[in-house]
């Protein structure tokens, strides 16, 4: 009887994480991403503004890793110390480029001259491909030496879109109260006045506006090739004293960020449960093991079966004792995981049920929320979680 409702709650368990698993696991792709192509970027040269070439290179880099057509290649190369060691000239001409293209193991890739004019620095960006040569110029502060940059990123992008033929689209963004907007899971970028310019590659883009105090809100832009697309919108205020980017904020969309994570612990605690639930089920198999019960028949009264057993003591038409030893260590291992998952997963579900259900229709003002404020970017990112106590 003891079995059968076991068995009943280890089904039931499982029902309960099949179900989460397919309402959590997102649907595969309809259709395989095309495959990226191989790029090289090589380091631009200059002997007037060597930091500012070097920090473009960087940029460059960065454009490739961001795009969805190229990956770069392996090892990092300098047009300057190739040219040299190829025995060519400075701007390379074709056979050079050929050997340059062998040496960096890549048909594609990316080299530039930079030099300083005044305040400013202007060069030529270069693609070499089995297709042909293509060039566009840049012209810039000298002050852009940090990769990082969004300006100079900017520069890098529009670079390198023009001369892959993917000339950008221009994105002008009006969001009344927004400060800041993130595209496509980049860095936040801030905006002034409630607006900005950005020029974007063709194609379908996902903006998410936020600022402290208003609910976030994502839009889907496409971005057309060499036009201008105008998106205007206003953030609403968040309702309940929410604030963007912590956890039980109310959006007013679907499900908050807070319920999500509540939905997976609880189905952390259920695995977990089920854990408890399997281990208990060993152990109850190792107490209705057949040999089992013929050696603990044959021990006497008030001694421990598995003691004996781990002693190597033997009784006639018992079984072996190091069978039932190694019984013993199993149940002993599956009653010590028993109550350890049955504990985690009281602890998860019960953390997972506070966040999914837990004290939202209390006023504002009478409770201080748990927060878990993130920011993520190409660069990395942070996370800061804040407990009321």
């Amino acid at each position: 009887m003891i079995m059968l409702r076991f068995r009943s709650l280890f089904l039931a368990l499982l029902s309960l994480i099949v179900l989460l698993g397919v309402t959590l696991v997102p649907g595969t792709a309809a259709a395989q991403a095309k495959p990226k192509q191989k790029i090289q970027v090589l380091t631009v040269y200059s002997n007037s503004a060597y930091t500012q070439a070097e920090a473009l290179s960087i940029a460059l880099k960065r454009v490739v890793d961001r795009s969805r057509d190229w990956t770069l290649g392996k090892g990092d190369f300098s047009l300057e110390v190739l040219t040299a060691a190829l025995g060519c000239e400075e701007v390379p001409d074709a056979a050079c480029l050929k050997k340059i293209a062998k040496q960096v193991d890549s048909e594609r890739f990316v080299w530039g001259q930079l030099e300083k004019q005044g305040t400013q620095v202007t060069g030529t960006i270069h693609f070499e491909s089995p297709e042909g040569s293509k060039q566009t110029s840049v012209s810039y502060s000298e002050n852009l030496t940090d990769a990082s940059d969004e300006a100079l990123l900017q520069v890098a992008q529009v670079a390198f879109l023009e001369i892959t033929g993917a000339a950008p689209g221009k994105l002008k963004i009006t969001a009344e109260h927004a400060q800041t907007v993130i595209v496509d899971d980049e860095a936040a970028r801030q905006l002034t006045n409630g607006g900005i310019e950005l020029d974007l590659p063709g194609g379908e883009h996902q903006l998410t506006f936020s600022a402290p105090g208003y609910a976030s809100e994502t839009r889907t832009v496409q971005v057309v090739a060499g036009q201008l697309v105008e998106v205007k919108l206003s953030l609403r205020q968040a309702t309940g004293g929410g604030v963007e980017g912590s956890i039980g904020a109310d959006t007013g969309r679907g499900l908050s960020t807070r319920q999500v994570i509540g939905i997976g612990t609880m189905g952390v605690g259920a695995v977990l449960l089920a854990g408890s639930v399997y281990s208990a089920l060993q152990v109850s198999g190792v107490n209705n093991d057949q040999d089992f019960d013929r050696y603990r028949a044959s021990v006497a009264q008030g001694e421990d079966v598995c003691e004996r057993a781990k002693a190597g003591r033997r009784y006639p038409s018992a079984p072996d004792p190091s069978g039932i030893a190694d019984q013993c260590s199993k149940a002993s291992t599956f009653q010590t995981l028993q109550w350890v998952f049955a504990g985690a997963g009281v602890v998860a579900g019960g953390v997972g049920a506070y966040l999914f259900f837990g004290a939202e229709d209390e006023p504002a003002s009478a409770r201080r929320k748990p927060r878990i404020d993130t920011r993520v970017g190409s660069g990395g990112g942070y996370m800061s979680l804040s407990l009321p106590f």
